[in-house]
């Protein structure tokens, strides 16, 4: 019976393959591959959907405006300290003896009571165990907006975006990628593709967690290259399969050839190679992929081969 049990579980779930976009540094152009990559899979394969997991800066959501808004709700993930009145003495210790290493207890004069900087506060709870009258309590906050719509491009496209003074877009990240999950049928196959934060924070690691396979997006300067090699170790932590495509590859000889060593070093498949393109900026413009704008220009040409070697090496056939 307990075979049985599990084999009904197995079957009742949707089956997801995860694919990341994310890069070392912002600005290198995570979301011109992502968002030309999810048209493309729109174009070919069974299901895709969209989700921007770069949560402080969520420009997938800008690029594929004007969709249809399925589900928008806020989510609580933060906590902070709340003051509770009635049980304070006015004793000053909260502030005197500094229970708080974040500086988010200061104490308001005129009431002759402590108050609470939300912005500081970490919800740490340390204020809540050292008050001797217990009068505070960590209680959760709204942490973020996850938006649900259809985008103009036809397929689900799932963004969040965080509070100013959250403090926790790593937990937003992972709210997002469950909401995902939950909007896949049962017994359905459907590819995700992740555009994901820049860095090796928390948003990135939540990111990347699950990924089956991640694409870092490098411009050939010795910056990006240095802060992707950050990022790639993140991953090689987690023994996520990844592989890198250069954007803006011949802005720079020396900076792509950098780029080509460190590859060849790290035994890292660089899948893609994408050239300056005029077309990019002005695609951005009018509030379009650039594969959408001009499906013939050099730009979308080496995103159609990038497309072309995640079905041929990356993508179960069974999704496609």
């Amino acid at each position: 019976m307990s075979d049985s049990n599990q084999n009904i579980t197995q079957k009742d779930q949707p089956d997801i393959f995860k694919i990341g976009v994310i890069s070392g540094k912002g600005g290198v152009g995570k979301t011109t591959v992502s968002g030309s990559l999810a048209v493309l899979f729109k174009e070919h394969a069974n299901k895709i959907i969209a989700a921007d997991c770069d949560v402080d800066a969520p420009n997938l959501g800008l690029l594929f405006k004007g969709g249809k808004i399925i589900n928008n709700f806020k989510v609580k993930t933060t906590e902070k300290a709340k003051f509770l009145p009635d049980l304070c003495i006015q004793c000053k210790r909260c502030v005197e003896e500094q229970f708080c290493n974040f500086s988010a207890l200061g104490w308001n004069d005129d009431e002759d009571l402590p108050i609470v900087d939300d912005i500081a506060c970490e919800g740490c709870g340390a204020c809540r165990e050292l008050c001797p009258q217990q009068a505070f309590e960590i209680i959760q906050v709204d942490s973020g907006l996850i938006t649900h719509e259809t985008s103009p491009a036809g397929f689900p496209l799932v963004w969040g975006e965080t509070k100013l003074g959250a403090t926790t877009s790593g937990k937003l990240v992972t709210e997002i990628k469950k909401y995902v999950d939950s909007i896949v049928d049962a017994n359905e196959r459907a590819i995700v593709l992740i555009d994901g934060p820049p860095g090796i924070g928390c948003p990135v690691v939540a990111t990347v967690s699950d990924l089956d396979y991640t694409i870092i997006v490098i411009e050939p300067t010795s910056t990006a290259l240095h802060d992707a090699d950050r990022a790639i170790g993140v991953l090689k932590q987690l023994n996520i399969n990844h592989g890198i495509v250069i954007n803006k590859s011949d802005a720079w000889k020396r900076g792509y050839e950098e780029i080509l060593h460190y590859a060849d070093e790290n035994n890292i498949k660089i899948i893609g190679e994408i050239p300056m393109d005029n077309k990019v900026p002005n695609a951005t413009v009018k509030g379009q992929t650039v594969y959408e704008y001009d499906s013939s220009c050099q730009a979308s040409k080496s995103l159609a081969k990038i497309y072309s070697y995640l079905l041929e090496k990356v993508v179960p056939k069974s999704f496609q």
